[in-house]
């Protein structure tokens, strides 16, 4: 099978179950093939792999389920960043980006501000303030939240190790501080 039929093959089995049953089945082919969109698009006469055919099969299967495209993938696109995820945090949403973006014009507003990201699971808020304020922060903090559910700390890490000039503490001593003062 050659790329473009892949890609016809994959959009008409999610057609029942997605609203972007094209573009679900461009990422999920970009992931099993681990290409970029233009090599697919450069390459579309091309003979898939088998190898590469059975993943995006395998993934055609579970959004078939409606299992999202993020939680297939591992990752998701947020302000620009890509951020590693897993079942046990939650995809980060395009309207969080318009939070995100009042965040920051209002903590420029505010010298040394301290920023405090309750329940972090792939780090996609705190990592996204750090980024494009880089120099307005005297601490960027992390919920000890994440100290509760393991399985969240691996996409956060996996996130943060890319960006390596942000180092976001999560240490069970912020448990009192960020709890102080809340009716929980």
């Amino acid at each position: 099978m050659v790329i473009k039929e892949a890609l016809i093959y994959g959009t008409d089995m999610l057609k029942c179950v997605s609203d972007t049953p094209s573009l679900d089945s461009k990422i999920l082919l970009e992931k099993a093939c681990n290409c970029d969109r233009l090599f697919l698009l450069r390459n579309r006469d091309e003979e898939l792999p088998e190898e590469s055919f059975l993943i995006y099969n395998s993934f055609l299967k579970r959004r078939k389920l409606k299992e999202p495209v993020a939680y297939i993938t591992g990752e998701k696109e947020f302000m620009g960043l890509t951020f590693k995820l897993n079942e046990d945090t939650l995809i980060p949403r395009p309207d969080t980006e318009i939070l995100v973006e009042k965040a920051i014009d209002v903590l420029k507003g505010i010298s040394n501000p301290t920023v405090i990201d309750m329940c972090t699971g792939s780090g996609a808020i705190a990592v996204s303030l750090a980024k494009y304020m880089r120099a307005g922060f005297r601490s960027l903090r992390a919920s000890t939240a994440l100290l509760i559910i393991p399985p969240v700390i691996i996409p956060l890490k996996a996130s943060l190790s890319v960006f390596t000039a942000f180092i976001l503490s999560i240490t069970s001593a912020m448990l009192p501080e960020i709890c102080s003062g809340s009716p929980f």
